[in-house]
């Protein structure tokens, strides 16, 4: 009736209670035989005795329903005990395979953050950088712009010196080395006449 693992007191217990029922059972029956024995016929003590031996039968099937039903329930503890075993086994097999993507993913975020600081200090500085390139073009730009008109106006000049001088008459020679001296001026002034 019960397996190894049953506690050892309950399997006494109905040991104990079984060996009491077959003494009291073998007790009474030869009481009862003795006395059916001395006399003819149901008697009242034989009536007693019939309905002992109905209350121990009751008693046995009793016992052997509730071992039955003991059974039936260590059956199924042993097999719920087992498959929540094994749940927290996968439980915290789960728990130490999340713990570690976490620890991974954690890791890639922190490196991911310091990258993303690194590229935004790099573009700061490309950033500065750029912002004074474009203001040393710009500056270059508008020297550049002083002397494109500085020249263009020289140019101009020497070329309606030369077109005077081509047409001209020699009075119209003095009014063009005025044009050529203030050009040659201009041109001295700018630092574009070789020394």
């Amino acid at each position: 009736l019960f397996s190894e693992g049953e506690p050892r007191t309950l399997q006494l217990r109905f040991a104990s209670f079984r060996g009491m029922a077959l003494r009291m059972r073998a007790a009474l029956l030869t009481a009862a035989a003795a006395f059916v024995a001395s006399q003819d016929g149901p008697t009242p003590v034989s009536k007693v005795i019939e309905l002992l031996e109905g209350l121990q039968s009751d008693v046995v099937a009793e016992g052997q329903a509730e071992a039955a039903a003991y059974d039936t329930f260590s059956c199924w503890c042993r097999d719920t005990t087992a498959s929540k075993s094994d749940a927290i086994l996968g439980g915290r097999d789960n728990i130490n395979e999340l713990s570690a993507a976490i620890q991974e993913d954690t890791a890639e975020k922190e490196q991911s953050e310091a990258e993303l600081v690194e590229r935004k200090a790099k573009q700061e500085a490309m950033t500065a950088e750029l912002q004074d390139t474009k203001a040393r073009f710009e500056k270059a730009q508008a020297e550049y712009d002083v002397q494109a008109a500085d020249l263009s106006k020289a140019i101009r000049s020497l070329e309606s010196a030369i077109q005077a001088m081509e047409g001209s008459k020699p009075a119209a020679l003095l009014e063009i080395r005025s044009t050529v001296e203030s050009s040659l001026a201009l041109a001295a002034a700018m630092e574009l006449i070789p020394e």
